[in-house]
């Protein structure tokens, strides 16, 4: 991970987002404390803005719940401050569970789309743009799906 982060941050700025947590409650699923996190080697020393990890942002409790209702709005926080950014070019690292939810499509009864959004690989690329400046949700539709994505080398842009 060292070498990614080596490779990553002359590019800009990692903010470290609680937002993008997983969306279940397993302790494989809930981050580590701050604190913690701000002394391990690998992330020490990054330039990282740690300040949205607030006390209690791996306590999967009030905005972090894991209920439906919860990840909902927790998927259009993410949406509107990544709209709301003054960049172009955003990446977002998290789980697939988060994803899920991000992308404009949940909910969908399309069988294809199903099946695109129940499965994620590691380290998959998909890219997004907004269906609208100003929609109350920021609805976040793909420009390109996973298969053609992953097909670019190196990842190509990301375009949010």
């Amino acid at each position: 991970m060292p070498q990614a982060f080596e490779r990553l941050m002359p590019q800009g700025k990692v903010i470290l987002l609680s937002q993008l947590q997983e969306t279940h409650d397993h302790p494989r699923h809930t981050g580590s404390d701050r604190a913690v996190l701000e002394q391990t080697e690998e992330f020490k020393d990054r330039g990282f803005d740690w300040s949205p990890l607030t006390d209690g942002w791996n306590k999967k409790q009030g905005f972090y719940t894991v209920t439906p209702e919860a990840l909902a709005a927790r998927a259009i926080w993410i949406r509107r401050f990544v709209r709301d950014r003054p960049e172009t070019d955003i990446l977002l690292v998290g789980h697939g569970g988060i994803f899920r939810w991000l992308d404009g499509r949940k909910g969908s009864t399309d069988p294809a789309v199903i099946a695109l959004l129940s499965r994620w690989d590691n380290l998959e690329c998909r890219v997004y743009t907004f269906k609208s400046d100003d929609d109350e949700d920021a609805v976040m539709v793909p420009i390109m799906e996973p298969s053609i994505v992953q097909s670019i080398e190196p990842c190509g842009e990301f375009r949010y």
